[in-house]
């Protein structure tokens, strides 16, 4: 199971002021208050840490009664941070300032080793099992969808996830159909998945020698 072992979510929150002037914007302004880090702990666990204010926090993901041992995986969405735990079966939503859990979808039908959140729906992938299933954000509902592969990494951009199957392949699901839209064969085993400043999905992977890059549009499902 690959895994990237840096990733960096930042904090993304508007600063307030008491008292402003009429010309002054400053309080719309855009600051990052805090920055967290996915981490390869030792002994293969994961943890996340927290950088705020010069200081950094290591396994952060404590604070929410979840250990290195038992984290699999950790989104951002809404200043909100999600941990995924594979071995208890369950997802947390947690306050990034106070670490308190907001939201719990535990009970879990398969093990969230990778997940991804949509506008509607949080993508779960278990890469034991090889399955994956759709969690409905509004009520918790969990679908189990047909699947063939083996699944991991995800991200999710404009109503569509994009998975990485096996070790060369990119399968694209539409959130709302819950049904694949295409299987995009690559020709290198990806290392990673991100969006550029486009949101072009950039698969990506490294050699001794080279840097493969491949990117697929969301305006479509094909390799531009």
């Amino acid at each position: 199971m690959r895994r990237n072992p840096y990733l960096l979510i930042l904090l993304i929150a508007f600063g307030l002021s008491s008292c402003q002037s009429l010309d002054d914007d400053s309080e719309y302004a855009i600051q990052t208050y805090a920055s967290f880090i996915k981490v390869r702990t030792p002994g293969s666990g994961l943890g996340l840490a927290k950088y705020s204010e010069g200081f950094l926090e290591k396994s952060w993901n404590v604070n929410a009664g979840l250990s290195d041992a038992n984290l699999s995986d950790a989104q951002m969405e809404s200043n909100e941070v999600w941990l995924a735990s594979a071995s208890q079966k369950k997802i947390l939503v947690v306050g990034p300032s106070s670490g308190k859990v907001l939201e719990t979808f535990s009970n879990l039908p398969i093990a969230p080793h990778f997940f991804s959140i949509g506008e509607k729906q949080v993508l779960i992938c278990d890469s034991s099992a090889n399955k994956i299933a759709l969690i409905k954000r509004r009520n918790g509902d969990i679908q189990e969808l047909v699947f063939e592969g083996k699944p991991s990494q995800c991200i999710y951009n404009s109503g569509k996830f994009y998975l990485q199957v096996n070790t060369r392949e990119v399968a694209i699901l539409d959130e709302q159909a819950m049904t694949m839209r295409a299987n995009i064969q690559l020709d290198y085993d990806i290392n990673q998945l991100q969006f550029d400043r486009y949101n072009t999905v950039v698969a990506s992977a490294i050699d001794s020698a080279t840097h493969y890059q491949t990117l697929i549009t969301f305006n479509g499902d094909y390799q531009v």
